[in-house]
């Protein structure tokens, strides 16, 4: 099995042992990690595939406190949410699986997907043409590659503020015919929490998960308070968060123009104009 094979398999897995739990008890937002299964991922691993489609926007998640731990000493029991993207995620999945399509570039589609870094991304579109496919029932994986389309898509700039990346910068706009407004580099956490509240379009609400997984910088994995069971991960999100917004609040041209809410948790957040 090749480590295409093997990230395709795991997630799939990941996602249908959700939809289950989710089948067999709606009412319930408690999951818990299986210990035992045939081609059941360990522990570990599981707990990364919750990471992973928590960068998705598929799921939300925190761990249940004061519940036994699992037998590898660390909780099996979480509190999840099904994200934005969950049923999207599923069916790419689902679709791409039926499909045939090939390994190496079925990881490709899902990355660009996930991670879209613009609005005309071909391979975005293609994961679009994926799950919106009807295929007639399972076949087994083939060599068959997945072809890039040479249609050309035609995408309006959109009417609401958006942000986009040029060069390895980012910028925002508030409309088309309205001036760049360079926020900072494409990979630095300001534009990244300004891109993330524009994405699927500005306005959006989304939970603080969905919010710092976005943000999330490499450094942050040496912040003990960020780890999924630690009792002072929402409260370290937020500060995050809170300096991220202080930071572009000093880009002179967004002062003013932009009001950035949030509920009184704390828990979900959300731009709008001002004025």
């Amino acid at each position: 099995m090749t480590p295409h094979d093997f990230f395709i398999q795991n997630i799939w897995w990941m996602l249908q042992a959700i939809k289950k739990d989710r089948l067999l008890t709606p009412e319930n937002g408690e999951f818990t990690l299986s210990e035992t299964g045939e081609n059941t991922p360990d522990l570990a691993t599981q707990r990364k595939l919750l990471r992973m489609l928590r960068g998705y926007h598929a799921v939300t998640y925190e761990a249940v406190p004061d519940v036994p731990l699992g037998r590898d000493g660390k909780p099996v029991l979480f509190h999840l949410t099904l994200g934005e993207k969950f049923d999207e995620t599923y069916k790419l999945f689902e679709n791409g699986l039926k499909l045939g399509l090939d390994a190496k570039e079925f990881h490709n589609v899902i990355q660009h997907w996930a991670f879209p870094h613009s609005y005309n991304d071909k391979i975005v579109y293609r994961a679009w043409e994926i799950i919106k496919a009807k295929p007639k029932g399972a076949t087994a994986p083939t060599e068959t590659k997945l072809q890039p389309t040479d249609k050309k898509v035609s995408v309006d700039e959109p009417a609401k503020p958006y942000t986009l990346i040029e060069g390895g910068k980012g910028y925002f706009k508030f409309y088309k015919q309205r001036e760049k407004i360079l926020v900072g580099s494409s990979r630095s956490r300001h534009f990244k929490l300004l891109q993330t509240l524009c994405e699927p379009h500005f306005g959006v609400q989304k939970n603080i998960d969905a919010v710092f997984e976005a943000i999330r910088l490499p450094k942050d994995k040496g912040d003990s308070r960020l780890i999924d069971y630690s009792p002072q991960r929402h409260t370290r999100m937020v500060e995050l968060i809170e300096f991220t917004k202080k930071e572009l609040q000093k880009n002179e041209k967004l002062q003013g123009k932009i009001r950035y809410r949030t509920d009184a948790q704390k828990r979900t957040f959300w731009l709008e104009l001002e004025g």
